[in-house]
């Protein structure tokens, strides 16, 4: 993840925690400089995450949840899914654009091209 990314990140939690809601097995996260990724049974008080983190925790702490690019099991909960409109993703090699009914989203990857147009939906 670039510092970028990761800046674009802390300024979308509000829709994050709004969209994605309780934490979920296979949710990442980012603590400290760290990704980590909820495993084990969410309804165990005792399961941990790969960070030793009690998982009843998670919501607690200092952590920003960082939601796949695309969700295929929960749609809604990856970024694709919070876009709003009708998306069009075009890649070659050395950039995307993502359009998104009439605008335009330029950026290195799909992930980041996501990012921005979701920061410009938000009003972030």
């Amino acid at each position: 993840m670039t510092p970028e990314q990761l800046d674009m990140h802390k300024r979308l939690q509000p829709l994050y925690k709004r969209v994605m809601g309780e934490w979920q097995l296979g949710d990442w996260g980012y603590l400290g400089e760290t990704l980590i990724c909820a495993t084990g049974n969410l309804e165990e008080k005792f399961n941990h995450n790969l960070d030793g983190l009690p998982l009843n925790e998670l919501g607690k702490a200092s952590i920003l949840l960082i939601p796949l690019t695309i969700d295929s099991e929960h749609p809604e909960r990856g970024l694709w899914g919070m876009l709003k409109g009708t998306k069009v993703l075009e890649e070659n090699t050395n950039y995307c654009i993502l359009w998104i009914d009439e605008e335009a989203y330029e950026a290195s990857d799909p992930t980041t091209a996501m990012l921005i147009a979701l920061i410009q939906q938000e009003g972030v």
